[in-house]
């Protein structure tokens, strides 16, 4: 039996393991596939030196070229554009694209 993933991008919003996802909306749910709350036993680390950051350098002022740079496909564009989607962090800008486009 095969099982279909699909990978959005978080555009902000964020989740705990075991967090469902209403397609539908676009959005998570404040349900949560466990029982019981599992951040007790989750423990967190991260090494700096070990992580890799790369950085990369890119100029443009077109809405579409810039949230296809950060990874974000078309649908995901459209709904976040169209205001279905709210976003906070690095696609922020897009709250104003949608008038200025006018």
């Amino acid at each position: 039996m095969s099982i279909d993933e699909c990978t959005r991008a978080s555009l902000g919003r964020t989740a705990t393991i075991g967090a469902l996802y209403d397609v539908r909306t676009e959005s998570l749910m404040l349900s949560n596939i466990f029982n019981n709350k599992i951040d007790e036993f989750i423990e967190t680390r991260f090494d700096e030196s070990s992580a890799g950051l790369k950085y990369d350098s890119f100029s443009s002022t077109k809405t579409f070229e810039i949230l296809r740079k950060v990874g974000i496909d078309a649908d995901t564009s459209l709904s976040l554009l169209c205001g279905i989607v709210s976003a906070s962090g690095s696609v922020e800008f897009t709250h104003g694209q949608v008038l200025g486009m006018k």
